[in-house]
């Protein structure tokens, strides 16, 4: 009897704006998020995907730790994406071990990103990964 029978106000909130809103939330991302992605390059892995919703926005690196460290002194927060594993078949059977997928997670970095950020700030940390990953190629 004591346990309330009514979701949350955020969650109501957010039920009643879905209907609203449709799929307006992830339009907003996609002009800022496609004018980072094409000032990265080639360096994103699935860039070219028809339909991208910019929730992350991963890049790979030869070396992960100099990027974040670099992308830091600039003043962007990066991170490796701790809350993200390859898992491996429970049976070997089932299929080949996941190596591709085990080689771009020892080198994806996820960039911060925001669709409130300015296209200045956005350029800007475009331009900080590439020059990052010119130099790793040097």
């Amino acid at each position: 009897r004591r346990i309330p029978r009514r979701p949350t106000t955020p969650l109501a909130r957010t039920t009643r704006r879905r209907p609203e809103e449709g799929d307006a939330p992830i339009r907003r991302r996609v002009v800022p998020g496609r004018r980072l992605i094409d000032g990265l390059g080639g360096c994103v892995p699935a860039a070219g995907a028809g339909s991208h919703a910019f929730w992350v926005v991963p890049v790979l690196a030869r070396d992960p730790q100099a990027l974040i460290d670099r992308l830091a002194t600039e003043g962007f927060h990066a991170t490796r994406g701790r809350a993200f594993a390859v898992v491996d078949h429970d049976d070997p059977a089932e299929g080949p071990a996941p190596v591709g997928a085990r080689r771009l997670f020892e080198q994806v970095v996820f960039l911060p990103f925001d669709p409130a950020m300015p296209a200045t700030v956005l350029d800007q940390l475009a331009t900080v990964v590439t020059e990052e990953l010119e130099r790793e190629h040097a």
